[in-house]
């Protein structure tokens, strides 16, 4: 395996583990609001502390992590989220929050989110071939599809199974992983062309006139900006509907199982007493 290789596999592996921990948890505190409150205000006001502040800043945060060290970013923003549910954890142990606080936390864990996606995908054309940057660049947005699609589902086993304060932990052992694989591998930087560093306003306005003045490129923008956010609220409903079926086919499986062992037992025991009385014969 090449060097570029293995750097990736490094990489991957812990964003992966810090991605889809970090989703999970995000989604385990929708959930145990929902089921607490049994409101579905709180569930929507959930839903939106958790994922509009991602999309909103994400609009920014690009401009930023084009200026700041990759690798260093995205170990901050790990930190800044790990610490985010320390503190919803402490919370929890002390004495039930107040939603408030919660939603507010969940708007922080947000925000750093902003900050890891894209110094992830900032990294990739730093580190692979040019031949290969498709193929690496479609693994990224794998990782990033499946801890979205994923996500939900497994919040909603673990939150059956757990208290919230303990899957909480989840998201601090997903960045510890993340970080570890961080810290054993070299993300270059590429030196920027001009040196003045034109303002942060500038830049923003520029890359949305470029946008703006395409408009295939202007409704792609705002296609995938809506889908994705229609797609991770879809998905929280689709986890409720998923622990629901899978409540119903217990109810089913236990009604069935107990016949069809009855009628299994029946028709082996026969045959092992035919069994037993040729043996005795001989």
């Amino acid at each position: 395996m090449s060097d570029w290789k293995k750097v990736f596999a490094i990489i991957f592996t812990g964003q992966l583990f810090s991605t889809l921990s970090s989703y999970v948890v995000g989604f385990a505190v929708i959930f145990w609001l929902s089921v607490e409150t049994r409101s579905a205000e709180v569930l929507a006001y959930a839903t939106i502390a958790s994922l509009l502040p991602q999309m909103v800043l994400g609009l920014f945060t690009g401009v930023l992590v084009d200026r700041w060290n990759r690798k260093r970013t995205m170990i901050f923003a790990d930190l800044f989220i790990t610490l985010c549910t320390l503190l919803l954890a402490s919370l929890f142990w002390i004495t039930e929050p107040k939603i408030f606080y919660v939603y507010l936390l969940l708007v922080m864990r947000s925000a750093g989110m902003a900050f890891h996606v894209p110094a992830m995908q900032a990294s990739v054309p730093l580190l692979a071939p040019q031949d290969k940057l498709m193929k690496i660049a479609g693994i990224n947005n794998m990782i990033h599809s499946v801890s979205t699609i994923a996500s939900p589902a497994l919040a909603a086993l673990l939150i059956s199974l757990f208290e919230l304060q303990w899957i909480l932990l989840i998201d601090v052992a997903g960045a510890i992983i993340g970080i570890s694989t961080l810290l054993m591998v070299f993300i270059p930087n590429p030196e920027r062309e001009d040196k003045a560093s034109p303002h942060l306003g500038r830049e923003m306005l520029e890359g949305l006139r470029e946008i703006y003045s395409k408009p295939g490129l202007l409704w792609l923008f705002i296609l995938a900006l809506a889908t994705g956010f229609i797609a991770d609220s879809i998905g929280i409903g689709n986890a409720f509907i998923i622990s629901g079926c899978g409540i119903s086919l217990l109810g089913i499986a236990a009604f069935i199982i107990p016949p069809i062992r009855r009628m299994v037992k029946t028709e082996i025991n026969p045959q092992s007493d035919q069994a037993i009385g040729s043996r005795s014969r001989q």
